[in-house]
């Protein structure tokens, strides 16, 4: 990635990440699916950067600094022009994601994999975050890896394809043209986590659940 702009309050931004010719423009859009909670400002960056951002089972001081605070200026500040925010409409601050609400950009880049990281707004518990990683060659991974039987259920419907099927598609010039298949929607969802800050133990652990937020990217060329 070369190039970064911040995003602002409103949809439909550009994000200039890279001016590779090997580089792609990607629509996103982010949804806070919660009931009651906020997101605050999200951090888009790739997952060469996670060594700032995690350090053993807990998170550097930078990006602890953006889970308490919703602040990522810190966290941004040390990764550079690789790291951009996105940022809802809502609050006060006036900079918050409300359920139910969304924010869409653009985003030029050459990546291949981009982390999203966000702080849960504290009007409910302290200290917690949202985050999840996106192939964006269409393989949706967790925080930090696939689960075991998501994969095997990938490995077990490849396995049970139609021959017919697979024929056609080999037979179809549409189904084989790379531009097509890119414009096939990514989807993935947050998960969420406890950093352990109030509680003194500074340790990471998943919040289990569901339907914390969504991610829909989409590519454009």
């Amino acid at each position: 990635m070369k190039k970064i702009l911040t995003l602002g309050a409103v949809s439909a931004l550009s994000m200039l990440m890279a001016t590779s010719a090997f580089s792609a423009t990607y629509k996103i859009t982010i949804t806070n699916t919660m009931g009651v909670e906020l997101i605050a400002p999200i951090v888009v960056v790739a997952t060469a950067h996670d060594n700032k951002i995690f350090s053993g089972n807990y998170v550097t001081a930078a990006a602890e600094e953006q889970i308490l605070t919703g602040d990522p200026a810190k966290l941004v500040g040390i990764i550079g022009s690789d790291a951009s925010v996105a940022t809802g409409t809502d609050g006060p601050p006036g900079v918050l994601l409300a359920p139910g609400k969304s924010v869409t950009f653009q985003l030029d880049t050459e990546v291949k994999e981009l982390r999203f990281l966000a702080m849960v707004a504290p009007t409910e518990v302290p200290d917690n975050y949202l985050t999840a990683v996106v192939n964006l060659s269409g393989d949706i991974m967790g925080d930090d890896m696939m689960d075991d039987d998501m994969a095997a259920e990938e490995m077990s419907d490849d396995d049970m394809m139609d021959d017919d099927m697979a024929e056609e598609e080999m037979s179809d010039d549409d189904m084989k043209d790379d531009d097509m298949m890119g414009h096939e929607a990514i989807k993935a969802e947050f998960s969420r986590y406890d950093i352990g800050h109030d509680e003194g133990t500074k340790s990471i652990t998943q919040v289990e659940g569901m339907g914390f937020g969504t991610i829909k990217i989409e590519k454009m060329m």
